[in-house]
């Protein structure tokens, strides 16, 4: 038996994420906007370590991206630069770009569901409003 690639591992993931947002009894347009931008930044976050990895191996990608995309606010663990043998403003810097790029991916993503240039930022912060 074969391992699942990487995007019958992502579907696995959904299936089971509208499986519990649609046993809930919230409206179906904030069901609709949650899963949105679930996806949106889901797709961020991929492309993000995609380039963290083609550009700094695998490993650092995964740390960095684990710094960037915290599920709880933390303060710069400096331990991260020994792991990526930077020196501390040198990592401090590396995740500062790597946000910028996450922001930027996730513009580049709003832009292509949105009809008019305008409605780019208002959609942006909708997005995490829904998250």
């Amino acid at each position: 038996m074969r391992p699942p690639d990487r995007h019958e591992a992502e579907f696995a993931v959904v299936e089971e994420w509208i499986q519990a947002e649609t046993a809930s009894n919230d409206p179906a347009e904030i069901t609709y906007q949650r899963a949105w931008a679930n996806c949106v930044i889901s797709k961020s976050c991929m492309l993000l370590k995609d380039e963290l990895a083609a550009d700094s191996g695998s490993a650092a990608a995964e740390l960095i991206a684990a710094e960037v995309v915290p599920s709880a606010r933390r303060p710069f663990n400096p331990d991260l630069a020994k792991k990526l043998a930077l020196s501390p403003p040198e990592a401090l810097e590396m995740i500062r770009a790597a946000r910028r790029r996450l922001r930027e991916l996730i513009l580049e993503q709003v832009r292509e569901t949105v009809a008019a240039q305008e409605d780019v930022e208002v959609e942006f912060w909708d997005l995490f409003k829904s998250a």
